[in-house]
């Protein structure tokens, strides 16, 4: 049977929602949370127990756990986790380089500061540069 992997919050509701969906499909369903990871499986989804904050040695931990057929997560803070075990496993998904410029991220600083800059504005009157604010509605980057 496939197997994909939900990266999510243990309290998130979604996450039920998202697993039952995949059982539905004849996918079984691995789930990667924020659990309690010293504590017998205290939710009886045996999930694998993540620590967001530290998203590296979670992917790690998810490799250890491969192989998979697809990984989903299931808000902001679980797509750098799903994207750094998807690139330690071989599997298609966003590269952890794109997660981490995309608001809402963990590099959520580095993507405003990025939108801030002076970027192109078309049309405007010898190509010249704007400032994003005043031009939001007709910039392209």
């Amino acid at each position: 049977m496939k197997r994909i992997l939900i990266v999510a919050a243990t309290s998130g509701y979604q996450t039920r929602m998202f697993a039952d969906a995949a059982r539905r499909l004849g996918v079984a369903p691995v789930l990667a949370t924020d659990r309690c990871h010293v504590l017998e499986d205290p939710w009886g989804d045996r999930a694998i127990p993540v620590r967001f904050d530290d998203p590296y040695s979670a992917a790690e931990t998810i490799a250890q756990a491969g192989p998979f057929d697809g990984i989903v997560a299931v808000a902001d803070r679980p797509t750098l986790i799903a994207a750094l075990a998807a690139a330690k496993l071989g599997m298609p998904y966003n590269s952890p380089a794109s997660v981490e410029a995309a608001p809402g991220s963990r590099g959520d600083r580095f993507a405003r500061g990025r939108l801030r800059r002076r970027v192109e504005v078309p049309g405007r009157k010898g190509g010249g540069r704007a400032d994003l604010p005043r031009h939001a509605g007709h910039c392209s980057m």
